[in-house]
């Protein structure tokens, strides 16, 4: 199941969706409340969350999933992304990253998690520098 795909469909189909994982009163919740829920009742059946976004990396060293639907502005669907595994990969603020997301418990501070198996390399996600030599991207 994605993420953002949940997060684009219309209200029906949440609905329609929330009753199939047996959600009691999906009609009266809220939206993100809803698709929380649903996302929470994939997760209890062992299926697989891809969530996919812009990585905006904090000083830190973590970072989190910015999406296209909000503009890229941080939000509360936003998917952590721990330290090492931005080190572990490479990643840097900009860079485009999907991978399979783990629900967190209800009081922890974010969500929803990242646990990215593969990403894109940085040096393959920017355009290529014609001042280095063979044109390659700077790294």
């Amino acid at each position: 199941m994605d993420i953002r795909e949940l997060k684009t469909m219309d209200a029906t189909r949440l609905v329609r969706m929330a009753g199939d994982f047996q959600i009691e009163n999906a009609g009266v919740l809220r939206r993100q409340e809803l698709v929380y829920r649903i996302i929470q009742a994939q997760a209890r059946r062992n299926g697989h969350l891809v969530a996919e976004g812009v990585l905006e990396r904090v000083q830190e060293g973590y970072g989190f999933l910015r999406a296209l639907e909000a503009s890229y502005l941080p939000g509360p669907d936003d998917v952590f992304v721990s330290a090492q595994q931005i080190r572990r990969f490479g990643l840097m603020t900009g860079d485009a990253v999907t991978g399979q997301a783990l629900l967190l418990p209800r009081p922890h501070r974010y969500r929803q998690r990242a646990r990215t198996r593969s990403a894109p390399r940085p040096e393959d996600l920017r355009p290529p520098d014609p001042a280095l030599p063979g044109g390659k991207a700077p790294g």
